[in-house]
């Protein structure tokens, strides 16, 4: 009697989804563990009943010394929703004993962005700043302690007015830096016969900002080849890179950059959003930081590749505008994507995107072609890559970015910090030494095993990627610890098929195809191109991405 079904109180097999995007969590009194908001999918046949109730789960099992509660003890993840499937024989894997930390803090000027529920001393909640507020410091999330206590981590999200420098400022701050600035001036313009006045409209006159065209910059700039390799040194290489650069109008005086916001930030580096100083005025950009490189293999492997990456000429590949060398590691400039990646908008979107049933076959269609459509751009970039041997070796979801005109990019910007938590990735050791993190839930089987990559291995991420798209936002193999996937993977185990009816037979059939064991049967991205465009045009409607 842990479970029974609504109506006639008999026991059923079903789906319990716990709904996170409000913050929701679980909580135990000792007698039951209610789970408010449930949805709750009764599988009775072909037929799929979805009820929403607040349920209350049985805790019979005792704990010793009678100290600890009960809670649901694994929860994965569909589509981005937390589920258990259970029946009646296996309702007591689910309950264990722990802890209870109950509903996570609230934060100041913010709100949960993600409640992930593995075992309640386990468990993780993600938060976001809102809008006009950013982070103080690093910390972005707590853990269920297995005290029974959420982790006190220092999680600020303060308002910043900084362009260009980096500072972050309270209210109160702020408005006696107004105040003050502006007596400031009103005694220098009186004192000064309004020098101050005229600098401002000066300043102003210069700070227009144009969104004039880069392609200039862009094809055949370079010629696809290796710089030359001096041992013991990458000043050579450098050298060479700069001269080509500055010959094209590509190489940048860091004063000619300014700095805003962080909009990215993971194991490579910070992404800003900024401006180039031009004379045509201030184009918005995105500008890359990267880590220290102290090994000279790891400056000479960046050099390469970015001599490659400013050759790059193809609507689904995310153009490079140039570098700066002004600091020991380079800074890469590249335009700034307005609409953000292909994962916040699935996410964003998933009311259009995701169906359990065909009450509209228009919208199902118009999903299933617009989902198509993401992938069918992000196999045309990938194409475009592989034809020139280049592996992008972190292909997901999150590292494609989505244009003003709604043309998806292929890129690495550097991941989010949540991004790294250690439900998604784990600590490898590089080839010069040095700890790193690597995507492994996206990575293919010989990936993990040998650390090698090829087009093979960003074929398998590119399924995953697809995996997302018809998720809407899922998180690949959710439950599943990184420590025992490799298992997994070498025992067969693969993604489950999205609920999500807009992909058909053919889609996933697709999909799977990318994960197979063998390297050397999975398709090539030229294929997928051809394959994808005949899936395309199984039906003349137009495909718009963005409305």
């Amino acid at each position: 009697k842990v479970f029974s079904h609504p109506s006639t109180g008999a026991p059923r097999p079903f789906t319990l989804a716990v709904s996170t995007v409000d913050g929701t969590a679980t909580a135990s009194d000792g007698d039951y563990t209610a789970v408010s908001g449930a949805i709750v999918q009764f599988n009775e046949g072909d037929v799929t009943q979805t009820h929403i109730y607040t349920i209350a789960i049985s805790n019979d099992i005792v704990c010793e010394n009678n100290t600890e509660k009960t809670f649901l003890s694994s929860i994965a993840l569909e589509s981005g929703i937390p589920v258990i499937n259970v029946t009646t024989s296996q309702a007591t894997v689910f309950i264990e004993c722990g802890l209870d930390c109950g509903n996570p803090p609230e934060l100041e000027n913010g709100r949960i962005s993600n409640l992930s529920i593995t075992t309640m001393y386990n468990s993780t909640v993600s938060y976001e700043c809102k809008d006009g507020y950013y982070f103080h410091n690093n910390d972005t999330s707590r853990t269920c302690l297995s005290s029974g206590n959420w982790s006190d981590e220092n999680i600020l999200c303060k308002d910043s007015i900084c362009e260009g420098i980096f500072c972050r400022f309270d209210a109160g701050v702020l408005t006696a830096i107004f105040i003050s600035a502006a007596v400031i001036l009103l005694l220098l313009c009186l004192a000064g016969g309004c020098v101050v006045r005229q600098k401002l409209r000066k300043s102003k006159r210069s700070s227009n900002i144009s969104s004039f065209d880069y392609s200039h910059r862009k094809a055949n700039t370079l010629e696809l080849r290796a710089l030359p390799e001096v041992p013991g040194s990458s000043r050579s290489s450098v050298q060479t890179l700069k001269e080509e650069l500055s010959t094209k109008g590509m190489l940048f005086q860091k004063s000619q950059l300014q700095l805003s916001k962080v909009v990215g930030q993971g194991e490579s580096g910070l992404v800003y959003r900024g401006y180039v100083r031009e004379n045509k005025g201030n184009m918005l950009v995105a500008i890359k930081t990267c880590k220290a490189l102290v090994a000279v293999t790891d400056k000479e492997r960046l050099l390469k590749e970015v001599s490659l990456m400013l050759t790059f000429s193809h609507p689904n590949v995310m153009p490079l505008i140039g570098l700066s060398f002004d600091e020991e590691t380079p800074l890469i400039i590249m335009p700034f994507m307005l609409n953000g990646t292909v994962l916040s908008y699935v996410r964003d979107n998933r009311k259009s995107l995701f169906f359990l049933e065909a009450s509209d076959n228009i919208q199902v269609e118009a999903a299933t072609k617009t989902c198509l459509g993401i992938c069918y751009q992000i196999s045309n970039g990938m194409a475009y890559l592989a034809n020139y041997k280049f592996v992008h070796r972190d292909l997901a979801a999150r590292n494609c970015m989505i244009d003003e005109n709604g043309i998806i990019k292929v890129a690495d910007f550097g991941l989010t910090e949540d991004m790294y938590s250690t439900n998604y990735y784990r600590q490898e050791k590089s080839q010069t030494g040095t700890e790193e993190k690597v995507p492994i839930k996206w990575m293919a089987l010989e990936s993990i095993e040998t650390h090698v990559f090829d087009e093979s291995t960003d074929v398998w991420s590119f399924g995953v990627t697809c995996w997302e798209v018809f998720t809407c936002g899922g998180v690949p193999y959710a439950g599943v610890p990184v420590t025992t996937l490799l298992r997994e993977l070498r025992s067969g185990h693969r993604l489950d098929r999205p609920s999500n009816i807009s992909c058909s037979d053919d889609i996933w059939s697709v999909l799977t195809s990318c994960w197979s064991a063998s390297p050397q049967e999975r398709p090539k991205f030229a294929t997928l191109v051809n394959t994808l465009t005949d899936l395309l045009n199984s039906d003349s409607n137009y495909i718009k991405l963005l409305g």
